[in-house]
Protein backbone atom coordinates (compact mmCIF):
# COMPACT_ATOMS: atom_id res chain seq x y z
CA UNK A 1 0.00 0.00 0.00
CA UNK A 2 0.68 3.64 -0.55
CA UNK A 3 -0.54 6.83 1.14
CA UNK A 4 -0.90 10.00 -0.73
CA UNK A 5 -1.81 13.61 0.33
CA UNK A 6 -2.24 16.85 -1.94
CA UNK A 7 -4.45 20.20 -1.19
CA UNK A 8 -8.11 19.02 -0.34
CA UNK A 9 -7.68 17.79 3.29
CA UNK A 10 -8.01 14.47 2.35
CA UNK A 11 -5.41 11.09 2.70
CA UNK A 12 -5.67 8.52 -0.64
CA UNK A 13 -4.49 4.97 0.22
CA UNK A 14 -3.55 2.92 -3.11
CA UNK A 15 -2.92 -0.81 -3.85
CA UNK A 16 0.51 -0.70 -5.01
CA UNK A 17 0.11 -3.77 -7.02
CA UNK A 18 -3.23 -2.76 -9.02
CA UNK A 19 -2.80 0.75 -9.02
CA UNK A 20 -5.97 1.44 -7.77
CA UNK A 21 -7.72 3.16 -4.65
CA UNK A 22 -8.21 1.58 -1.61
CA UNK A 23 -10.18 4.70 0.41
CA UNK A 24 -10.19 7.96 1.09
CA UNK A 25 -9.46 9.09 4.89
CA UNK A 26 -11.67 12.26 5.79
CA UNK A 27 -11.42 13.90 8.69
CA UNK A 28 -8.95 17.08 8.43
CA UNK A 29 -10.20 20.50 7.77
CA UNK A 30 -7.25 21.79 6.38
CA UNK A 31 -3.92 20.80 4.13
CA UNK A 32 -2.44 17.63 5.55
CA UNK A 33 1.65 18.26 5.70
CA UNK A 34 2.97 15.33 6.66
CA UNK A 35 1.81 11.29 7.07
CA UNK A 36 3.77 8.32 7.56
CA UNK A 37 2.59 4.71 7.64
CA UNK A 38 3.57 1.96 10.62
CA UNK A 39 5.74 -0.98 9.58
CA UNK A 40 3.12 -3.54 8.80
CA UNK A 41 0.90 -1.14 6.92
CA UNK A 42 -1.90 -0.87 9.74
CA UNK A 43 -1.64 2.22 10.84
CA UNK A 44 -1.42 5.60 8.92
CA UNK A 45 -0.45 9.21 11.20
CA UNK A 46 -1.27 12.60 9.50
CA UNK A 47 -0.63 15.78 10.50
CA UNK A 48 -2.81 18.98 9.20
CA UNK A 49 -2.31 22.70 9.15
CA UNK A 50 -5.91 22.17 11.29
CA UNK A 51 -3.42 21.80 14.18
CA UNK A 52 -4.40 17.98 14.45
CA UNK A 53 -2.55 14.99 14.10
CA UNK A 54 -5.23 11.62 13.33
CA UNK A 55 -4.17 8.08 13.67
CA UNK A 56 -5.88 6.13 11.18
CA UNK A 57 -6.65 1.61 11.02
CA UNK A 58 -6.14 0.67 7.70
CA UNK A 59 -8.12 -2.83 9.10
CA UNK A 60 -11.19 -1.47 10.81
CA UNK A 61 -14.38 -2.44 8.96
CA UNK A 62 -15.80 0.80 7.98
CA UNK A 63 -19.19 -1.23 7.63
CA UNK A 64 -22.32 -0.22 9.87
CA UNK A 65 -23.01 -3.34 11.36
CA UNK A 66 -23.06 -4.33 14.74
CA UNK A 67 -20.08 -4.72 16.81
CA UNK A 68 -19.02 -7.99 18.05
CA UNK A 69 -18.66 -6.81 21.89
CA UNK A 70 -19.98 -7.26 25.41
CA UNK A 71 -22.71 -5.28 26.71
CA UNK A 72 -21.52 -3.79 29.80
CA UNK A 73 -17.67 -3.67 31.03
CA UNK A 74 -15.27 -5.93 30.03
CA UNK A 75 -13.70 -7.35 33.22
CA UNK A 76 -10.70 -9.49 31.97
CA UNK A 77 -9.17 -10.22 28.65
CA UNK A 78 -6.53 -12.83 28.52
CA UNK A 79 -4.55 -15.31 26.08
CA UNK A 80 -5.24 -18.92 25.80
CA UNK A 81 -1.69 -20.48 25.82
CA UNK A 82 -0.43 -22.52 22.31
CA UNK A 83 -3.43 -20.51 19.88
CA UNK A 84 -3.94 -16.97 18.69
CA UNK A 85 -7.19 -17.07 21.08
CA UNK A 86 -8.25 -14.42 23.41
CA UNK A 87 -10.91 -14.71 26.25
CA UNK A 88 -12.55 -12.16 27.72
CA UNK A 89 -15.40 -12.01 30.64
CA UNK A 90 -18.10 -9.11 31.26
CA UNK A 91 -20.30 -7.52 33.69
CA UNK A 92 -22.97 -8.95 31.51
CA UNK A 93 -22.42 -12.54 32.51
CA UNK A 94 -20.89 -14.02 29.29
CA UNK A 95 -17.91 -15.46 27.97
CA UNK A 96 -16.42 -14.58 24.75
CA UNK A 97 -13.59 -16.52 22.89
CA UNK A 98 -11.93 -14.31 20.16
CA UNK A 99 -9.75 -14.45 17.24
CA UNK A 100 -6.70 -12.41 18.10
CA UNK A 101 -5.76 -11.79 14.80
CA UNK A 102 -8.90 -11.20 13.15
CA UNK A 103 -10.78 -9.90 16.28
CA UNK A 104 -13.73 -12.52 15.18
CA UNK A 105 -15.98 -13.69 17.55
CA UNK A 106 -15.29 -17.54 17.50
CA UNK A 107 -17.90 -18.51 20.92
CA UNK A 108 -20.32 -16.33 23.06
CA UNK A 109 -20.62 -18.61 26.29
CA UNK A 110 -23.73 -17.65 28.73
CA UNK A 111 -23.18 -19.59 31.96
CA UNK A 112 -23.84 -16.58 34.56
CA UNK A 113 -26.56 -14.03 35.89
CA UNK A 114 -24.34 -12.09 37.76
CA UNK A 115 -21.65 -10.75 35.83
CA UNK A 116 -18.40 -12.81 35.51
CA UNK A 117 -15.99 -11.13 38.20
CA UNK A 118 -13.52 -14.10 38.20
CA UNK A 119 -11.13 -15.73 35.70
CA UNK A 120 -8.98 -18.66 35.12
CA UNK A 121 -7.32 -20.46 32.47
CA UNK A 122 -5.89 -23.99 32.27
CA UNK A 123 -1.95 -24.53 31.66
CA UNK A 124 -2.56 -25.67 28.59
CA UNK A 125 -5.47 -23.35 27.27
CA UNK A 126 -7.39 -26.20 26.82
CA UNK A 127 -10.40 -24.64 29.37
CA UNK A 128 -11.61 -21.35 30.54
CA UNK A 129 -13.19 -21.69 34.19
CA UNK A 130 -15.64 -18.47 35.31
CA UNK A 131 -16.88 -17.43 38.51
CA UNK A 132 -19.51 -14.87 39.63
CA UNK A 133 -20.28 -13.09 42.89
CA UNK A 134 -23.59 -15.94 43.58
CA UNK A 135 -20.67 -18.63 44.24
CA UNK A 136 -21.44 -20.28 40.45
CA UNK A 137 -18.50 -21.37 38.77
CA UNK A 138 -18.50 -22.52 35.36
CA UNK A 139 -15.76 -24.70 33.75
CA UNK A 140 -16.14 -24.36 29.88
CA UNK A 141 -14.24 -26.30 26.62
CA UNK A 142 -12.02 -22.80 24.95
CA UNK A 143 -11.87 -25.25 21.59
CA UNK A 144 -16.03 -26.29 21.40
CA UNK A 145 -17.34 -23.78 24.09
CA UNK A 146 -19.23 -26.21 25.70
CA UNK A 147 -20.04 -26.87 29.10
CA UNK A 148 -17.68 -29.27 30.56
CA UNK A 149 -18.93 -29.08 34.59
CA UNK A 150 -20.69 -26.00 36.26
CA UNK A 151 -21.58 -25.63 40.21
CA UNK A 152 -25.16 -23.56 40.67
CA UNK A 153 -25.41 -20.07 42.60
CA UNK A 154 -25.72 -20.54 46.32
CA UNK A 155 -27.40 -18.75 49.22
CA UNK A 156 -25.68 -16.51 51.66
CA UNK A 157 -22.46 -14.66 51.69
CA UNK A 158 -21.52 -12.89 48.49
CA UNK A 159 -18.26 -13.67 46.66
CA UNK A 160 -15.17 -11.47 47.60
CA UNK A 161 -12.41 -12.90 46.14
CA UNK A 162 -12.13 -16.13 43.79
CA UNK A 163 -8.98 -18.29 42.48
CA UNK A 164 -8.77 -21.12 40.06
CA UNK A 165 -5.91 -23.86 39.71
CA UNK A 166 -4.81 -24.05 36.77
CA UNK A 167 -5.54 -27.96 36.33
CA UNK A 168 -9.04 -26.20 36.44
CA UNK A 169 -9.81 -29.03 38.99
CA UNK A 170 -9.49 -26.64 42.14
CA UNK A 171 -11.36 -23.10 43.08
CA UNK A 172 -10.65 -20.95 46.09
CA UNK A 173 -13.30 -18.71 47.49
CA UNK A 174 -13.46 -15.62 49.90
CA UNK A 175 -16.62 -14.80 51.13
CA UNK A 176 -17.52 -11.20 52.69
CA UNK A 177 -18.06 -13.43 56.31
CA UNK A 178 -14.06 -13.97 55.68
CA UNK A 179 -14.39 -17.62 55.76
CA UNK A 180 -12.89 -19.02 52.84
CA UNK A 181 -12.87 -22.92 51.21
CA UNK A 182 -11.66 -24.35 48.49
CA UNK A 183 -14.12 -26.81 46.26
CA UNK A 184 -13.53 -29.14 43.49
CA UNK A 185 -15.08 -27.47 40.51
CA UNK A 186 -16.21 -30.81 39.12
CA UNK A 187 -17.72 -32.61 41.85
CA UNK A 188 -18.89 -29.41 43.92
CA UNK A 189 -17.46 -31.06 46.81
CA UNK A 190 -15.79 -28.80 49.67
CA UNK A 191 -11.91 -30.06 49.63
CA UNK A 192 -10.58 -27.74 53.03
CA UNK A 193 -12.20 -25.54 54.73
CA UNK A 194 -9.16 -22.99 55.84
CA UNK A 195 -11.38 -20.33 57.89
CA UNK A 196 -15.12 -20.72 58.55
CA UNK A 197 -17.59 -17.80 58.92
CA UNK A 198 -16.73 -15.99 62.08
CA UNK A 199 -13.34 -17.21 63.50
CA UNK A 200 -10.63 -14.87 64.43
CA UNK A 201 -9.07 -16.66 67.31
CA UNK A 202 -5.78 -19.08 67.00
CA UNK A 203 -2.90 -19.00 64.88
CA UNK A 204 -4.77 -20.95 61.60
CA UNK A 205 -7.02 -17.89 61.17
CA UNK A 206 -6.85 -14.05 60.58
CA UNK A 207 -7.59 -11.89 63.12
CA UNK A 208 -9.16 -9.60 60.39
CA UNK A 209 -11.20 -9.33 57.45
CA UNK A 210 -10.00 -11.59 54.77
CA UNK A 211 -9.07 -9.39 51.35
CA UNK A 212 -8.23 -12.02 48.71
CA UNK A 213 -6.92 -15.53 48.01
CA UNK A 214 -4.22 -16.87 45.90
CA UNK A 215 -4.33 -20.89 44.43
CA UNK A 216 -1.01 -22.47 43.13
CA UNK A 217 -1.14 -24.51 39.90
CA UNK A 218 -2.26 -27.59 41.35
CA UNK A 219 -4.10 -26.50 44.33
CA UNK A 220 -2.23 -27.56 47.06
CA UNK A 221 -1.21 -24.63 48.44
CA UNK A 222 -3.07 -21.48 48.91
CA UNK A 223 -2.31 -17.98 50.00
CA UNK A 224 -4.55 -15.56 52.06
CA UNK A 225 -4.15 -11.83 52.67
CA UNK A 226 -5.58 -9.82 55.60
CA UNK A 227 -6.54 -6.71 57.34
CA UNK A 228 -4.59 -7.77 60.15
CA UNK A 229 -1.33 -7.16 58.03
CA UNK A 230 -0.71 -10.58 57.44
CA UNK A 231 -0.63 -13.20 54.59
CA UNK A 232 -0.96 -17.24 55.44
CA UNK A 233 0.22 -20.12 53.33
CA UNK A 234 -1.87 -23.20 53.45
CA UNK A 235 -1.31 -26.53 52.81
CA UNK A 236 -4.74 -27.12 51.29
CA UNK A 237 -4.89 -31.34 51.86
CA UNK A 238 -3.70 -31.07 55.09
CA UNK A 239 -6.55 -27.99 55.99
CA UNK A 240 -3.58 -26.76 57.75
CA UNK A 241 -1.23 -22.97 57.63
CA UNK A 242 2.20 -24.00 56.68
CA UNK A 243 4.14 -20.11 57.13
CA UNK A 244 2.73 -16.90 58.18
CA UNK A 245 3.80 -14.07 56.44
CA UNK A 246 4.27 -10.53 58.90
CA UNK A 247 6.47 -7.39 58.59
CA UNK A 248 3.84 -5.23 57.14
CA UNK A 249 2.19 -1.76 59.33
CA UNK A 250 -0.72 -2.19 57.60
CA UNK A 251 -3.55 -4.25 55.79
CA UNK A 252 -2.42 -6.24 52.84
CA UNK A 253 -4.84 -4.72 49.83
CA UNK A 254 -3.09 -7.31 47.03
CA UNK A 255 -1.12 -9.83 46.60
CA UNK A 256 0.51 -12.51 43.55
CA UNK A 257 2.75 -15.42 42.98
CA UNK A 258 5.35 -15.59 40.71
CA UNK A 259 4.64 -18.06 37.86
CA UNK A 260 7.31 -20.53 38.98
CA UNK A 261 5.41 -20.21 42.41
CA UNK A 262 8.95 -19.93 44.08
CA UNK A 263 7.97 -15.99 45.47
CA UNK A 264 4.75 -14.53 47.52
CA UNK A 265 4.63 -10.23 46.51
CA UNK A 266 2.49 -8.64 49.21
CA UNK A 267 1.66 -4.70 49.37
CA UNK A 268 -0.24 -2.63 51.52
CA UNK A 269 -2.04 0.24 52.39
CA UNK A 270 1.17 1.91 53.13
CA UNK A 271 3.23 2.64 50.73
CA UNK A 272 5.71 -0.95 50.69
CA UNK A 273 5.87 -3.92 48.89
CA UNK A 274 7.25 -7.25 50.71
CA UNK A 275 8.85 -10.10 48.57
CA UNK A 276 8.81 -13.16 50.95
CA UNK A 277 10.04 -16.71 49.83
CA UNK A 278 6.67 -19.39 49.59
CA UNK A 279 8.99 -21.93 50.87
CA UNK A 280 9.80 -20.75 54.47
CA UNK A 281 8.25 -17.26 54.43
CA UNK A 282 11.23 -15.83 54.58
CA UNK A 283 11.75 -12.17 53.51
CA UNK A 284 13.80 -11.02 49.95
CA UNK A 285 13.26 -7.54 49.78
CA UNK A 286 10.62 -4.93 51.23
CA UNK A 287 9.96 -2.11 48.24
CA UNK A 288 9.95 1.42 49.22
CA UNK A 289 7.12 3.40 46.75
CA UNK A 290 6.02 7.19 46.97
CA UNK A 291 2.21 6.09 47.49
CA UNK A 292 0.42 2.63 47.74
CA UNK A 293 0.03 -0.31 45.43
CA UNK A 294 -3.02 -1.23 43.70
CA UNK A 295 -1.39 -3.93 41.28
CA UNK A 296 1.80 -6.44 41.42
CA UNK A 297 2.41 -8.31 38.41
CA UNK A 298 5.55 -10.47 37.82
CA UNK A 299 7.32 -11.47 34.88
CA UNK A 300 6.73 -14.81 32.90
CA UNK A 301 10.14 -15.39 34.16
CA UNK A 302 9.77 -14.27 37.45
CA UNK A 303 12.58 -11.53 37.35
CA UNK A 304 10.83 -8.60 37.61
CA UNK A 305 7.46 -7.42 39.13
CA UNK A 306 5.72 -4.38 38.14
CA UNK A 307 4.24 -2.32 40.70
CA UNK A 308 1.58 -0.04 40.01
CA UNK A 309 1.05 2.71 41.90
CA UNK A 310 -2.22 4.69 43.46
CA UNK A 311 -0.40 7.96 41.78
CA UNK A 312 -0.42 6.24 38.20
CA UNK A 313 3.18 5.48 38.15
CA UNK A 314 4.94 2.20 37.10
CA UNK A 315 7.72 1.10 39.08
CA UNK A 316 9.03 -1.87 37.06
CA UNK A 317 11.97 -3.68 39.71
CA UNK A 318 14.87 -6.24 38.86
CA UNK A 319 14.87 -8.43 42.00
CA UNK A 320 18.04 -10.03 40.86
CA UNK A 321 19.72 -6.70 41.52
CA UNK A 322 17.24 -5.61 44.22
CA UNK A 323 17.35 -2.67 41.44
CA UNK A 324 14.30 -0.35 39.90
CA UNK A 325 13.92 1.51 36.85
CA UNK A 326 12.46 5.16 37.18
CA UNK A 327 9.14 5.38 37.37
CA UNK A 328 7.41 5.12 34.27
CA UNK A 329 5.19 8.15 34.30
CA UNK A 330 2.97 9.03 31.46
CA UNK A 331 -1.03 7.74 32.13
CA UNK A 332 -3.27 10.81 33.56
CA UNK A 333 -5.90 8.32 35.41
CA UNK A 334 -5.57 5.12 37.68
CA UNK A 335 -4.02 2.52 35.89
CA UNK A 336 -6.42 -0.50 35.55
CA UNK A 337 -4.59 -3.50 34.01
CA UNK A 338 -0.70 -4.80 33.39
CA UNK A 339 0.40 -7.54 31.53
CA UNK A 340 4.22 -8.98 30.61
CA UNK A 341 5.14 -9.98 27.14
CA UNK A 342 5.72 -13.98 27.28
CA UNK A 343 9.23 -13.08 26.47
CA UNK A 344 9.23 -10.69 29.15
CA UNK A 345 10.67 -8.26 27.45
CA UNK A 346 7.70 -5.88 27.71
CA UNK A 347 5.26 -4.35 29.49
CA UNK A 348 1.90 -3.21 28.82
CA UNK A 349 -0.48 -1.10 30.96
CA UNK A 350 -3.73 0.29 30.45
CA UNK A 351 -6.01 3.02 32.37
CA UNK A 352 -8.94 4.48 33.08
CA UNK A 353 -7.42 7.32 30.77
CA UNK A 354 -8.44 5.75 27.71
CA UNK A 355 -4.85 4.71 26.55
CA UNK A 356 -2.58 1.86 26.82
CA UNK A 357 0.78 1.90 26.62
CA UNK A 358 3.74 -0.30 26.06
CA UNK A 359 7.26 -0.24 27.73
CA UNK A 360 10.85 -1.80 27.13
CA UNK A 361 11.71 -3.62 30.21
CA UNK A 362 15.02 -3.29 29.89
CA UNK A 363 15.26 0.75 29.38
CA UNK A 364 11.95 1.55 30.69
CA UNK A 365 11.05 3.25 26.78
CA UNK A 366 7.79 3.49 25.61
CA UNK A 367 7.77 1.73 22.48
CA UNK A 368 3.73 1.71 21.69
CA UNK A 369 0.46 4.01 22.53
CA UNK A 370 -2.94 2.85 22.06
CA UNK A 371 -5.66 5.45 22.61
CA UNK A 372 -9.10 4.59 22.40
CA UNK A 373 -12.78 6.91 22.84
CA UNK A 374 -13.51 4.76 26.66
CA UNK A 375 -11.75 4.47 29.68
CA UNK A 376 -9.85 0.40 29.69
CA UNK A 377 -9.84 -2.23 32.29
CA UNK A 378 -7.95 -4.93 30.83
CA UNK A 379 -4.81 -5.51 28.53
CA UNK A 380 -2.80 -8.88 27.52
CA UNK A 381 -0.18 -9.66 24.50
CA UNK A 382 -1.50 -12.35 21.98
CA UNK A 383 -0.08 -13.61 19.02
CA UNK A 384 0.15 -16.95 17.30
CA UNK A 385 3.66 -16.57 16.96
CA UNK A 386 5.17 -13.57 18.68
CA UNK A 387 2.94 -11.12 20.85
CA UNK A 388 2.50 -9.02 18.06
CA UNK A 389 -1.44 -7.99 18.53
CA UNK A 390 -2.25 -6.39 22.26
CA UNK A 391 -5.49 -6.89 23.40
CA UNK A 392 -7.05 -4.23 25.63
CA UNK A 393 -11.24 -4.17 26.97
CA UNK A 394 -12.65 -0.88 27.92
CA UNK A 395 -15.84 0.44 29.82
CA UNK A 396 -18.23 0.10 27.19
CA UNK A 397 -17.98 -3.50 25.85
CA UNK A 398 -15.92 -3.84 22.75
CA UNK A 399 -12.50 -5.28 22.89
CA UNK A 400 -9.25 -3.78 20.79
CA UNK A 401 -6.57 -5.60 18.94
CA UNK A 402 -4.39 -3.00 17.66
CA UNK A 403 -1.01 -4.76 16.13
CA UNK A 404 2.15 -2.48 17.09
CA UNK A 405 5.74 -2.19 15.44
Amino acid sequence: RAVTVAGDALARVWNVTTGKLVCCLEGHSDNIRSVVMTNKGRFVITASDDCTARVWDLQADMSTHAVDCHATKIRKVAPLANSASVASVGDDGVLIIWDAGSGKKRHELQGHKPGMTYFGITGDGSQVMTGSSDRSTVLWDAQSGAKVSSWPAQQGSRVKDMAFSQGGRFTALVLYDSSVCVFDIVTGAVTAQLIGRGERVGRNVHTGGVNGVLLTKDGTRAVTYSKDCTARVWSVPDNAVLHVVSGHTDGICCATLSPNESLLATASYAPTVHIHFMSDASPLAILDHEAPATILEFSPDSNLLAVILENHQVVLWNLAANDCLPPLQAHKSPITGASFSPDSTMLATCSADCTARVWDTRTGRQIAFIMTDAALQTVCFAGESCPDILVVGDVAGPPHFPGFP
